[in-house]
């Protein structure tokens, strides 16, 4: 008897633990990509809003932004359609849309505040090296066609011989 209770006891805890799902590390790096990109695109249209002088920059940098910021922004609400049942991502998306809201309930304070937002979103769309891409942005751009990552360009050539610890490693390796 004892053992058919602990069996019971096991099978149930089993059980639950197997409906409770919690978000993947791919799951997780899908929101916090999704929020980025459409908080980045309401900052931008805040911007174009209350400076209209930088509404022709905006509109620039939303076109030449949407080729790999839009198609990762699309391939992460099919993803996370996917992964998430639909009051899930609906949660989500009113979470990501709320804390939006209240990031930009107040009005910008200063026309160069605009502006050092604009440049740095112009360096983000150009992967220039000194601006801090989030990570998801280019993995989610390729999600549905990662061949095309290499054919748009998007690579890094890396090389040791500007590294002083390969450079010692080969000179101690030809000593020996």
């Amino acid at each position: 008897m004892k053992t058919m209770l602990l069996f019971i006891y096991c099978l149930s805890a089993v059980h639950c633990c197997s409906q409770t799902r919690y978000p993947s590390e791919k799951v997780q790096l899908a929101i916090e990509t999704y929020a980025y990109l459409k908080g980045q695109n309401a900052a931008l249209k805040k911007v174009a809003g209350q400076f209209p002088s930088f509404t022709k920059q905006v509109s620039e940098l939303q076109k030449n932004a949407h080729p790999v910021f839009g198609r990762a922004e699309r391939n992460i609400e099919d993803f996370l359609q996917q992964e998430l049942n639909d009051s899930q991502f609906n949660a989500v998306e009113k979470h990501v849309d709320s804390l939006i809201n209240e990031q930009l309930k107040n009005p910008i304070e200063k026309k160069e505040y605009a502006g050092s937002f604009l440049e740095q979103v112009k360096d983000k769309i150009a992967f220039s090296s000194n601006a801090a891409v989030p990570k998801g942005i280019i993995s989610f751009a390729y999600h549905d066609a990662p061949h095309e990552e290499v054919t748009d360009g998007h690579i890094i050539n890396f090389s040791t011989d500007e590294l002083s610890k390969s450079r010692r490693r080969s000179a101690q390796a030809s000593h020996t």
